[in-house]
């Protein structure tokens, strides 16, 4: 068998082509990441050394916001591949974090029912799904919820919106069809949907960073721009939405990208 003929080992050329490709379509986008990929590190380090008003810590939101990050770059990976639909689903577990992280700063007592769901197992399911998931403490935690079920709506679960965005059989004669599955985005969808990505994950770790600098009321915070975010690509999303509306809620409701930037 000669491997290098087989559309498996195609496949995986096609990614590696897609991300050198990435470098050179989006290379401030690259950079941008760079930045937000830092300010989840610099929330991991300000855990290790800020304490609250009580002289307690709270290192225990240190591995969340660990896996958030590992999250957000392998997500990164994946739309840089031009694979947005893989890309959603590994950002899933991200946002979960930053919930639970709302939960537990909301009341110490999520955290005990948290680490102890299999002995109560209708309890967690009722405190950590749906609506349940929104707390007062996290900012925009309503918005981010609604996020994380448009995911598992779009991306999770083999709906029929799910395989007719992926698949199409076309007739070539009158005896033959074309069957067709998706494995990489068209350009305008990977725009749409990597802009997304970008402002909903800075977004994300502002609110982490509001919540966290509420608990520790110790003067200490330091700024996640994501208003410097949205000016810099203020013209590029008003040109996307002008090229294709359809697609403008990819924008507002999987990015959280403000509605009036859409004009």
């Amino acid at each position: 068998m000669n491997i290098n003929q087989h559309s498996f080992i195609d496949y995986r050329r096609t990614i590696a082509a897609n991300r050198e490709i990435f470098l050179l379509k989006y290379p401030n986008i690259l950079l941008d990441f760079l930045k937000t990929d830092d300010y989840c590190s610099a929330l991991i380090v300000s855990l290790a050394k800020r304490r609250l008003p009580s002289g307690k810590t709270l290192v225990s939101f240190i591995p969340l916001i660990g896996l958030l990050q590992r999250q957000l770059r392998n997500s990164f990976e994946a739309f840089s591949a031009a694979q947005s639909y893989q890309g959603w689903v590994i950002l899933r577990p991200a946002l979960e974090s930053a919930l639970i992280m709302g939960k537990w700063s909301e009341d110490r007592k999520y955290c005990d029912l948290w680490m102890n769901r299999d002995k109560n197992r209708k309890e967690y399911a009722r405190e950590y799904s749906g609506s349940k998931l929104e707390s007062k403490n996290l900012p925009l935690s309503k918005e981010i919820r609604a996020v994380l079920s448009r995911i598992n709506d779009d991306f999770m679960h083999l709906n029929e919106g799910y395989y007719m965005r992926h698949s199409s059989l076309d007739p070539i004669n009158e005896e033959k069809f074309l069957y067709k599955v998706d494995y990489f985005d068209q350009d305008i969808v990977q725009d749409f949907h990597l802009h997304a990505f970008m402002h909903l994950s800075l977004l994300v770790i502002q609110c982490l960073s509001k919540m966290l600098d509420n608990e520790f009321k110790d003067g200490s915070s330091f700024t996640i721009d994501v208003e410097g975010f949205q000016k810099a690509y203020k013209e590029t999303i008003k040109n996307l939405a002008k090229k294709n509306p359809d697609h403008i809620k990819v924008l507002t409701e999987l990015g959280l990208w403000p509605n009036h930037l859409m004009h």
